[in-house]
């Protein structure tokens, strides 16, 4: 096995890089947890995102046609959605939001 050296200092910067990715995802978490609690429309599809963990979140990002920066920034309540990428969203998950209809 190969012996990997490293130096005080460029530990000190890995560890200390690593405890700001944390801190980032920690964030965007609370994020995301306040951005569901909203009493909105955006605030229900992000609940149905989270409560279907079985479809795999790049699913729904092809289905919608939409990255992953972009699903995250929805969920975090930093960016919004078309509503033909919400419409996909649904259909993915298999919900239609009440009061709806499908359209042919």
């Amino acid at each position: 096995m190969k012996e990997i050296k490293i130096s005080p200092e460029e530990l000190r910067a890995k560890q200390q890089a690593a405890q700001a990715g944390r801190v980032k995802d920690s964030a965007g978490l609370v994020r995301a947890m306040k951005a569901a609690g909203e009493l909105t429309h955006s605030g229900w599809l992000r609940r149905q995102i989270h409560e279907h963990r079985e479809i795999p979140l790049e699913l729904l990002c092809q289905s919608a046609d939409i990255t992953s920066a972009q699903l995250n920034d929805f969920l975090e309540g930093l960016g919004p959605l078309s509503t033909v990428q919400v419409d996909a969203i649904c259909a993915a998950l298999g919900i239609i939001p009440a009061g709806t209809e499908k359209v042919a």
